[in-house]
């Protein structure tokens, strides 16, 4: 019984951890300019994906200065693309709170973020919880979950 409420204990305090936000100030040393950004904690897709994708950086962030949520997935092989001038502007469905909307999200070629607010003007502030779902080539839809229960752009761009 105890090391049954020794597990629980790990596994809750670990779940916890993943509801963190930081905050991280970001220096252009050329430009002479400082960002803040407020990072998410790294998720994982809700299946695996093959080779060479199976263990992608997936984190989300908000730039305080400009607005707007941008995330990064190592898993850049995504379909459902079109393809313009730089950069591709991929189509497809978030879940905000459990309610579905299709999004048009920004990404530079060659590029491992998407910008997911350039488009859609979403507002995610009051959210407590952001599904994005991509459909990675040869593997198919994945859901990324992204916990925004703890996330406060007021006090962490301050």
């Amino acid at each position: 019984m105890k090391k049954i409420l020794v597990l629980f204990f790990i596994l809750f305090s670990n779940y916890s951890l993943a509801l963190e936000w930081s905050t991280e100030k970001i220096t252009d040393e050329w430009e002479g300019t400082t960002r803040t950004l407020i990072f998410s904690d790294n998720v994982n897709p809700n299946k695996p994906l093959s080779f060479p994708y199976q263990d992608p950086t997936v984190y989300m962030y908000w730039d305080c200065e400009n607005g707007g949520f941008t995330m990064r997935n190592t898993a850049s092989n995504i379909l459902d693309t079109d393809i313009a001038d730089g950069y591709n502007l991929i189509q497809h469905d978030i879940k905000i709170d459990g309610d579905i909307k299709p999004i048009t999200s920004y990404q530079q070629w060659s590029s491992e973020f998407i910008t997911l607010d350039w488009y859609n003007n979403l507002n995610l502030q009051s959210a407590t919880e952001l599904v994005v779902r991509l459909n990675h080539y040869s593997d198919g839809y994945r859901q990324y979950t992204f916990d925004l229960s703890n996330f406060d752009p007021i006090n962490g761009c301050n």
